[in-house]
């Protein structure tokens, strides 16, 4: 049988609510250094529990996108090398639609 679908990627919610946060980091409406509101704020503004947004969060900061800093100012920040990071997920995109693009 010819395969002329493309498989189908389901993302979790974490991953959709991090996906979010980050297209907002990338196009600029989160700046670097910028704290992010706390989780009981994004919780209800997203309509998730807690412990998703804390998943997406954990999800950022393995990117390195996102860092987080402890005590009564911390919180939840923006990194201040998210461009290096814009720069090396570009990178991988076009790799990735070059050997994709060979393929057909």
């Amino acid at each position: 049988m010819n395969d002329i679908f493309d498989q189908i990627t389901v993302r979790t919610i974490p991953e959709q609510i991090a996906e979010q946060i980050k297209q907002e980091i990338f196009s600029g409406i989160l700046k670097p250094g910028s704290k992010l509101p706390p989780l009981e704020e994004l919780s209800d503004r997203l309509g998730v529990s807690k412990p998703t947004i804390s998943q997406a969060l954990h999800l950022l900061q393995k990117s390195d996108l996102v860092s987080t800093t402890k005590g009564r100012n911390g919180g939840y920040f923006i990194t201040e090398s998210f461009g290096d990071k814009l720069a090396q997920s570009m990178y991988e995109m076009i790799t990735f639609s070059l050997k994709y693009a060979d393929q057909k």
